[in-house]
């Protein structure tokens, strides 16, 4: 008899070990950022950033963008470049 409630006590302590460890692996998971600044800014197919870098956030997103600010800079836009990495984009100011 005693051997049984100590079997009981020993599989109820694990099963609470077990159950604290997945509480903290599932609020470990909610805590991380949805979304994180990009580690490379946009870039031109030369590698070389070609317009100013900024940081932008709207709500929780955070962007880093490339600022065209002059006729010349609007025109060419994106053009010549494969794409954008996620999290990075232009933005165009007009006056």
């Amino acid at each position: 008899m005693r051997q049984s409630k100590t079997n009981f006590l020993l599989c109820s302590i694990a099963l609470v070990g077990v159950v604290l460890i997945l509480v903290v692996v599932f609020l470990l998971q909610r805590t991380e950022p949805q979304s994180a600044i990009p580690k490379t800014p946009p870039t031109a197919p030369s590698g070389q950033s070609m317009l100013p870098i900024k940081t932008v956030t709207i709500g929780s997103t955070t962007l880093l963008v490339e600022v065209a600010t002059t006729p010349e800079q609007e025109e060419r836009g994106l053009s010549g470049r494969p794409g954008l990495a996620e999290g990075t984009g232009m933005v165009f100011i007009f006056d």
